[in-house]
């Protein structure tokens, strides 16, 4: 009866050493997912935020393939992003012509056409639908909201002005 004993003690002892082994080999797991997230971290640093991207390397002159990019390619580069953000905040604000010759409207257009549409209704109302109204009534709800809108519109494109204004401020260099 006492054989049996040892046979399950080290049974017991064999469960307990797979069960350490399995922990630790789950923790080399996670520990080296996350060291190899610093390292490409790291990497990021060095390459100024720019990832390799196969195909697109850039030769130097030492004849190394590398796709780190000089300082001032990579002053050029920011300025070339700059300089399409604000466009494109621009062409929000004051729409402009696709490709396709089709002009889009910005937001001044757009709450320009809001306004115009509001007008149209409420010029459309006849004298007795007016006189119906109680003194004081503000406008019907159609056209309130249509104003609304517009106002929202020329307050957004404000902000977008805003932002304009203070990238052409930071970035002074990208537009001389």
């Amino acid at each position: 009866m006492r054989r049996n004993v040892k046979a399950q003690s080290l049974l017991e002892y064999g469960l307990v050493v797979m069960a350490i082994i399995a922990a630790l080999t789950g923790i080399y797991i996670y520990f080296s997912r996350a060291m190899q997230e610093k390292y490409r971290q790291s990497a990021d640093v060095f390459g100024y935020g720019k990832q390799f991207a196969k195909g697109e390397t850039i030769r130097r002159e030492g004849g190394a393939a590398t796709n780190i990019p000089p300082p001032e390619d990579l002053e050029a580069d920011i300025c070339t992003n700059i300089v399409a953000r604000v466009t494109q905040k621009e062409n929000l604000i004051n729409g402009y012509t696709a490709s396709d010759g089709q002009h889009v409207k910005g937001l001044l257009e757009l709450a320009d056409d809001l306004d115009r549409s509001a007008e149209d209704i409420a010029s459309q109302r006849t004298a007795l639908d007016l006189e119906q109204l109680p003194a004081g009534t503000s406008l019907p709800g159609s056209v309130q909201t249509l104003r609304n809108q517009a106002a929202d519109l020329r307050i957004k494109a404000a902000s977008e002005q805003a932002g304009i204004d203070s990238l052409k401020t930071e970035y002074s260099e990208c537009f001389e």
